[in-house]
Order: C-alpha cells, then sequence, then structure tokens
C-alpha cells in the first residue's frame, strides 16, 4: 500500500528538525481520510484536559529515560543494593524494594514480602508453598504450586500421575495424546502424522502412511514414499509393480522374461551379459575380476584392476605399473631411447667402457634401411677439433635409428677407413649428457686399474710384435 503517492498522518514524539525522518514501531503512521483526521483531534482533545494525562505521563517517562543515572560501584562481600541504594550488610536484608532487619527467627522473602517464623519455601520468587505437603514447579519464568500427593512436574505444570501425563510441555488425560498440538482421544481417533481420523470399526487392522490411514488387511504402504497400493502388489520406485509379470531392480521397473535377474537398476541374462559390481558387462569381449570391475577379455587382473601384460606387470597382487625398457642387447642397445637401464648398468660396471677408442658420432642424414642394417652417414669426432665424414653401418632392425642424432661410439676399432661397420663388441648409444659423465668418470677408473684394458693392450702388442720379430730373423721352416 505504500507503494504509491498519497497523503498520511504521522503521529509522533521525535522532534522532526532535519530533511529525513527514521519511523519506528513507537510511531503511528496513517492514510489521510476526513473521519480519521476528525476521530483522532476528538481523542487529542482528550488527551489535554485530563488532569495526569498522557502528556504528564509521557514526560515524567522521558525524564527517567533521559535524566542523569546515580551508579556507584560496591563491594557485594561487605554490601548490599537495596532500591538503588548502597548499604553496609549488617543494616539488613532486601526484600523487594525495602530494607529489614536482620530477623532472628527464620524467615523467608518471597514475592517482595518478608515472611517472619515460617517454615515454607518460595517457588518462582513468588508464592509460598509447605514442601513438606506440597510441589513446586518451575520452568523459564513460570511456575505452579500443588499438593504433593502422586504429583509430578511436566516442566512449570504439576499434575496427577494417577489420572495424568506429561507430553512435551503439555499436561493430558491417561487416554489422550498429541497429535500435532492437537489433544485427542486414543479411544475415539487414530493419528497419522498430523491428521486425525476417526477410530476404524473391527476387524479393520489400521495403519498409518504417512498421513493416511488404511487396512493392512488389504494394502500396504510403500514408505519410501508414502503411498498405500494393494497386497498383491510389490513397491517399485514411486509406485508399485505387479509381482507376476514385472520385476523391480533398485526402484526400475522390468517386464519379466527367463532368466534374467537384476544388476544393479537394469536386466542381465546372465550369459550374453554378465553383472560385476551391480553394472552389467558384455560376456563375449569382458569379464569380472574380483566381482569388483570388468575387465577386457585381453587384460590380466592386478586386484581389482585389468592391465595390459605386453605393456604393464602387476605389482603386490594389486599394484599396475609400466615395465622397464628391455635392454637390448649388443650394438642393438643404439634403439633404446631411455637411457636410465644402461647408466645403471654402467655404474655396476655390468656394462664395460674400456674400450680402446671413445668418439662422437652427428648424423647429419636421415640414415637408410638396407634389409637387417642401417646406413647412417655423419661426422666422427675423436675431439671437438677433429672432425671427419664416415658412413657407419649399424647391424639393428629397430625404427629408432631412423633419425638424425648425436651418438657415443666406444670400440677397440681403430677408425681410419670412411666405412666404419660396428659390431657386438661396439658400444654405440644415443648421447645424452649425464650418460657422458658417467661414461668418463668410468673410463678414468680404467686407466689407473692395475689389469687395465690399457695394461692389457700394451701386453697383447708385445706378445704381437715379440712374435713378428722373432719369424723375421729365424728362417721359415727351421721348427
Amino acid at each position: 500500500m505504500l507503494n504509491q503517492t498519497g497523503q498520511f498522518v504521522l503521529l509522533t514524539d521525535t522532534a522532526v528538525q532535519g530533511r529525513v525522518v527514521r519511523l519506528g514501531d513507537s510511531d503511528l503512521l496513517l492514510p489521510r481520510d476526513q473521519r480519521l483526521i476528525e476521530v483522532i483531534n476528538r481523542k487529542r482533545k482528550q488527551c489535554r484536559n485530563v488532569g495526569s494525562s498522557w502528556f504528564v505521563q509521557q514526560l515524567k517517562k522521558r525524564a527517567m529515560l533521559e535524566g542523569p543515572l546515580k551508579r556507584e560501584l560496591y563491594d557485594p562481600n561487605q554490601k548490599i543494593c537495596c532500591n538503588n541504594s548502597v548499604h553496609d550488610q549488617e543494616d539488613g536484608i532486601c526484600c523487594g524494594s525495602e530494607l529489614h532487619k536482620v530477623p532472628q527467627a527464620p524467615y523467608v522473602c518471597c514475592g517482595g514480602i518478608m515472611h517472619y517464623a515460617s517454615q515454607k519455601s518460595c517457588c518462582g520468587g513468588q508464592e509460598l508453598y509447605d514442601p513438606a505437603i506440597q510441589i513446586c514447579c518451575e520452568f523459564n519464568g513460570l511456575h505452579s504450586v500443588g499438593l504433593k500427593d502422586n504429583k509430578s512436574c511436566c516442566f512449570d505444570k504439576n499434575y496427577d500421575m494417577n489420572t495424568q501425563h506429561c507430553v512435551g510441555n503439555t499436561v493430558l488425560a491417561q487416554n489422550q495424546e498429541l497429535c500435532g498440538n492437537i489433544p485427542f482421544n486414543i479411544e475415539m481417533k487414530v493419528c497419522c502424522g498430523e491428521t486425525l481420523h476417526e477410530y476404524p470399526p473391527y476387524p479393520y487392522l489400521w495403519g498409518c502412511c504417512g498421513e493416511e490411514l488404511f487396512d493392512r488387511n488389504k494394502n500396504q504402504c510403500c514408505k519410501a514414499h508414502d503411498k498405500v497400493v494393494p497386497k498383491d502388489q510389490e513397491c517399485c520406485g514411486k509406485g508399485s509393480i505387479d509381482k507376476t509379470s514385472e520385476i523391480c531392480c533398485i526402484g526400475v521397473a522390468h517386464k519379466r522374461g527367463g532368466n534374467m535377474t537384476c544388476c544393479g537398476s537394469e536386466l542381465v541374462d546372465g550369459v550374453t551379459t554378465g553383472c560385476c559390481a551391480a553394472k552389467p558387462y558384455n560376456t563375449s569381449t569382458h569379464t569380472c575380476c574380483r566381482n569388483d570391475k570388468s575387465i577386457h577379455l585381453n587384460q590380466s587382473s592386478c586386484g581389482s584392476r585389468g592391465y595390459d601384460k605386453r605393456t604393464h606387470q602387476c605389482r603386490n597382487g594389486y599394484q599396475v605399473v609400466k615395465k622397464p625398457n628391455p635392454t637390448r642387447p649388443g650394438i642393438c642397445r643404439a634403439c633404446i631411447r631411455d637411457m636410465s637401464d644402461i647408466r645403471k648398468q654402467i655404474r655396476m660396471e655390468k656394462l664395460s667402457v674400456c674400450k680402446k677408442y671413445k668418439f662422437k658420432v652427428y648424423t647429419n642424414r636421415v640414415p637408410i634401411r638396407s634389409g637387417q642394417f642401417w646406413i647412417m652417414h655423419g661426422k666422427l669426432a675423436k675431439t671437438d677439433v677433429e672432425k671427419r665424414n664416415v658412413r657407419l653401418i649399424v647391424p639393428c632392425k629397430c625404427s629408432q635409428l631412423n633419425k638424425t642424432g648425436e651418438y657415443v661410439l666406444l670400440t677397440d676399432i681403430d677408425v681410419k677407413r670412411r666405412t666404419i661397420r660396428l659390431g657386438d663388441s661396439d658400444l654405440f648409444l644415443q648421447h645424452n649428457q649425464r650418460l657422458e659423465t658417467i661414461i668418463s668418470r668410468k673410463r678414468k677408473k680404467c686407466k689407473i686399474a692395475g689389469s687395465s684394458w690399457f695394461v692389457r693392450q700394451l701386453k697383447n702388442r708385445a706378445v704381437e710384435e715379440v712374435g713378428e720379430f722373432i719369424g723375421r730373423i729365424l728362417p721359415k721352416g727351421r721348427f
């Protein structure tokens, strides 16, 4: 109604001075009406004529709210505060708003009044009662007093346990209960949820389905959705099915047929379609692994996972890991791209790098495949300065050599010709900086070792030269 232009009447205690006026619940803002204006003016005249008028009362309230309050700190162990004044504890006892002298006889302050020579107690701070014969029930600022015999408390109410009982915070007769917040006679009514129904006659075997009353002799309740269905049917999802012609799979209805069984919410025949972990699978292409997951027939199982034996392996019965690259023998180690296994073999000295010569090979043309050989053209370098063109013949069939790149060649062949035929006694590896570092470190040990390759080569050379010398100085056929 305020979403329009018009005239209003405002009655307020606020002195309106500014341009913005904030109104509250104490103000009266009404749409302007001539009859309303006449009634308001007539009543306001009566306010002014009354001796202890509304204006005087308002002035008194304003004075109490806005006037200065006298506040004083005191020690509660030695002083008491009574009627906004501080007194010594020896002066008396404060009851209500009055200070009383400390009596010699028993006393009790109740309802703001001192009761002397009394053995009674105070219930709720307002009502005297005798604990010997009465009961006091207090809760949330409310109280009640009753005779003690057979009585108990229901929050702030006392009740007779012989004829009544407590439900929530309500006292009811013994033949009553609550339906929502409404009391009802359990001999005449039935409560379903928060709905009351007339008590059905015999032989009605009643039951509740949500808010609905039904006869359990004829019907049943689908509790998932509080729906009453005939007893010869079966609950399924949000409805029901005919058990003779249908089958329910996790809330989904299907027509019955053959040996079909449920698999999750779907049907399977168990022959062409199997069930694994409540999921159907094609038995011609898959199998069930430990009743947990379907895997392809070409796969092997590892725990509940499938894996390809050609590329992976199973560890600890459940962990699928990729197979390491197989170590190629002899010269075909050049085909290996992942050099981690080669580096490991060199470090463990399972693969010897103690060859006579070490070269770097730079292939600057794409190699040519010729039967079971690769023909590689490039430059051979013993140092970064000494480089010459060579043609390498590598007896390997792998496709990894079909590219240009940098290689390390370790050999005992004194490379002098332009064409070099490599064999399994040579070590021809794809260049890698970490590999280069390991090879250099190991070859230093070769030079230091007493029975090293260099020493063996010197011995072999000496034997050859001695044999040649004897052959020259002795006549042939002498021996």
